[in-house]
């Protein structure tokens, strides 16, 4: 019987954390003048590449609103209805796997 609780246990530890909506895969966009790139890599890690240059950075998910901290700067976004990134000047959505 102990066994049992212990693996429904494990299975409903995996299933929340599974659940628990951080952020993965490619998100690409661009405007008149910037491609944009982000790549969420692990845990709370990103990928911010831009005009050739890319950079590291972390995450924070909270809701529908997801914000980026790169370089000592925090920049927020909504994840709108499609699952698309929108930043206010510009709107990036996942690529297909």
């Amino acid at each position: 019987m102990k066994a049992i609780k212990t693996i429904l246990a494990a299975v409903i530890i995996s299933f929340f954390f599974a659940c628990s909506g951080g952020m993965s895969g490619t998100y690409k966009g661009k405007t008149a003048f910037v491609e944009m790139e982000l790549k969420f890599t692990s845990s709370n890690n990103v990928q911010i590449t831009a005009m050739g240059q890319t950079t590291e950075g972390t995450y924070e998910k909270s809701g529908e609103e997801i914000t980026i901290n790169a370089n000592g700067k925090n920049q927020v976004f909504k994840l709108d209805k499609e699952g698309c990134l929108d930043g206010g000047l510009f709107k990036l959505c996942k690529e297909n796997q």
